[in-house]
């Protein structure tokens, strides 16, 4: 992916939990993995298809996630995650992700999102999803500790062009 194609994700991943959760997020440094890995206990993907194809991931704690769904939601202790806690993660992805596939569209790359699909696992679980080269790992810090979200992506016309 290039770097325009990465920082596409940025503007909706701010604003969407600023807008949709109250919640600032800062940036933090960027780096590459060789692989798809997460060992956070909660994390939400999303399939990107078209020009793009891959995935994108939202890693969370427990602890963050649970207080991440506590200021959504307004309830003070959410105790296990719940439905309702599982579709606020779930929705805050989608709408990063819907909107960042809206401004690929107007930048003339076409591309689609399934809708997301939300993992827990236990403590000593790991989520690895095989067949990825590059995986660029967005560190987010917030009030409630960190988030990652993880573009694991092929641009197919770049591909085909090397």
């Amino acid at each position: 992916m290039k770097i325009e194609q990465i920082d596409t994700f940025i503007e909706p991943m701010l604003n969407t939990f600023k807008q949709e959760a109250g919640i600032e997020l800062k940036e933090q440094e960027r780096h590459f993995e060789s692989k798809l890995a997460s060992s956070s206990l909660i994390t939400v993907l999303v399939g990107i298809s078209g020009r793009l194809q891959g995935v994108v991931t939202f890693s969370y704690t427990k602890d963050v996630a649970s207080k991440i769904i506590s200021k959504m939601t307004n309830r003070e202790d959410i105790g296990d995650l719940d439905e309702l806690g599982r579709d606020c993660l779930c929705e805050l992805a989608n709408i990063v992700v819907g909107n960042s596939t809206v401004q690929f569209y107007n930048a003339g790359v076409k591309c689609n999102s399934s809708p997301p699909t939300i993992i827990i696992g236990g403590e000593n679980s790991t989520l690895c999803i095989q067949n990825v080269e590059k995986v660029t790992v967005i560190p987010f810090d917030s009030e409630f500790g960190i988030i990652h979200m993880n573009l694991a992506m092929l641009d197919i016309e770049e591909m085909l062009a090397s």
